[in-house]
């Protein structure tokens, strides 16, 4: 099986979009945080209807209703963000922060075995994992909001430099390809 990493051109296109966005999430850290969450509340209430909606249609299935209730809580949680952006800001910082430090860690963990590729890895995720730190360290600091805008820019920017610089492991791509051709086929895969 091959495990090198390879880099295609949607790689250097995913990396070269997610650096720019990282750059104008960093240069307008204070607003991008205030429309994240707009977004992200948003898009919460959009998946609770889609999700609720697909799962009436299929209300003919065993269990359709654990989805119906799945959709209706994302509604909530998506109306709740909209309401009260403050404590949806704080939620995310902490969620943030976590993220930071697990994917740098991760990343750290997937240095090792590619020789290539090991330097940009590794960089990246002593990187990711001083973000997160940061970010968390500055939990009782009001002007965590637009750090946190921040330390997306840069996170961004760390991802869309990795992608680009390294490519994608082919067991992701795998992983990717039979996830979302389970879900747009709703049949379950072969090898599962």
């Amino acid at each position: 099986m091959n495990t090198a990493r390879t880099r295609g051109t949607t790689d250097i296109l995913l990396g070269i979009g997610l650096v720019l966005a990282g750059a104008a999430m960093a240069i307008y850290s204070a607003s991008a945080v205030r429309v994240s969450v707009v977004i992200i509340a948003w898009a919460l209430i959009a998946l609770g209807v889609a999700i609720g909606v697909l799962a009436y249609l299929r209300r003919a299935r065993p269990g359709w209703w654990m989805g119906l209730a799945g959709g209706v809580l994302l509604v909530i949680l998506g109306v709740l963000s909209l309401t009260n952006p403050g404590t949806t800001q704080f939620l995310l910082t902490v969620v943030a922060g976590a993220y930071f430090i697990a994917s740098g860690a991760l990343r750290l963990m997937a240095s090792y075995p590619v020789p290539e590729s090991r330097l940009v890895l590794a960089a990246g995720g002593v990187v990711s994992i001083v973000l997160g730190a940061l970010l968390l360290s500055r939990l009782g600091d009001r002007s965590w909001q637009s750090f946190l805008g921040l330390l997306f820019g840069i996170e961004l920017v760390v991802e869309g430099l990795t992608l680009a610089l390294t490519g994608t492991d082919p067991a992701l791509r795998r992983s990717l390809r039979a996830f979302f051709g389970r879900i747009v086929d709703d049949e379950p895969s072969p090898t599962a």
